[in-house]
């Protein structure tokens, strides 16, 4: 390690991260390839301290070294990944509505976008889905997004797909605020939510379709290959559970399971698609 060295905690990472992107991001007169290498060791150390950190934490963080390393550019402010200048809060909407379509094509979202004389926001709200969502009876929950990962009144499953939904918002948004000197700057507010105070929300599963045996049969031994171009990823689906060996070449090589979108995951590189060619081959001859 260079730039990391004395790290030792995951919040000692993640601040000199921040002063090392003060000094070194490209739009702040730094150097691009300074800045790549800074990312680099960043991506490998994050995950060796998150998990450190886990071990002994009351509340273990769900963050990933590409949710939390923001581009910064004043002494309080940052930027998304997918931040663009000039974006309207409209376009930002209907980017969010798509990703939590298909991301989670079994829930259904209210995304709505708000205008006032000064400022714009970004309403989300979990309306239904396959799973309950809510602890102690509740219909409706505001989510503060600074505390999902402590947020009681959530089942673990909703605290996930609000902690995703959050990224993604967070991956559009620019903030350069101050609240020292009341100052605030952001391209736009937004609220998160479970249901509304005049809708709650409820648990729909969707009714599965009567096959034929022999159309069942094949689309259960299918397997379908999505490439994820906002987290250069590959995702993959089975239409029935993969046999024992197939699973044990999938954590072999580095596959590992998303709970929330079920399915199996990796980075998109040749060598993990050759390593999924590799596994599935058989299966995919043996179906037909």
């Amino acid at each position: 390690m260079k730039y990391f060295k004395a790290c030792k905690t995951l919040d000692e990472l993640k601040k000199d991260y921040r002063s090392l992107a003060l000094a070194n991001h490209p739009d702040m007169g730094g150097s691009e390839e300074v800045m790549k290498a800074i990312n680099a060791e960043y991506d490998q150390l994050f995950p060796i301290l998150k998990l450190a950190y886990n071990r002994t934490a009351a509340a273990p963080t769900h963050e990933t070294a590409e949710s939390t390393r923001s581009e910064f550019y004043t002494q309080n402010g940052w930027k998304g990944s997918r931040y663009e200048m000039g974006r309207s809060t409209k376009d930002i909407s209907i980017a969010i509505r798509e990703y939590v379509k298909a991301a989670y094509p079994d829930c259904r979202f209210s995304v709505t976008t708000h205008y006032a004389s000064m400022c714009s926001e970004i309403g989300v709200a979990l309306m239904s889905g396959p799973y309950e969502a809510l602890k102690a009876g509740n219909t409706h929950h505001d989510v503060n997004y600074y505390y999902i990962d402590r947020d009681e009144d959530l089942t673990d499953w909703a605290r996930a797909v609000m902690m995703d939904v959050n990224d993604c918002i967070k991956s559009y948004h620019w903030s350069d605020c101050d609240g020292m000197i009341d100052y605030f700057d952001v391209n736009f507010y937004y609220s998160l939510g479970v249901g509304k105070w005049d809708k709650a929300y409820t648990v729909k599963s969707k009714q599965a379709k009567i096959k034929a045996p022999e159309e069942a049969s094949r689309q259960d031994a299918g397997i379908r290959v999505q490439i994820n171009d906002d987290f250069n990823g590959i995702e993959v689906y089975f239409g029935s559970r993969p046999t024992r060996e197939v699973l044990d070449d999938l954590k072999a090589s580095g596959w590992r399971w998303h709970s929330v979108k079920k399915c199996w995951y990796n980075r998109n590189t040749e060598t993990n698609l050759q390593s999924l060619r590799r596994i599935t081959e058989p299966k995919l001859s043996a179906a037909v």
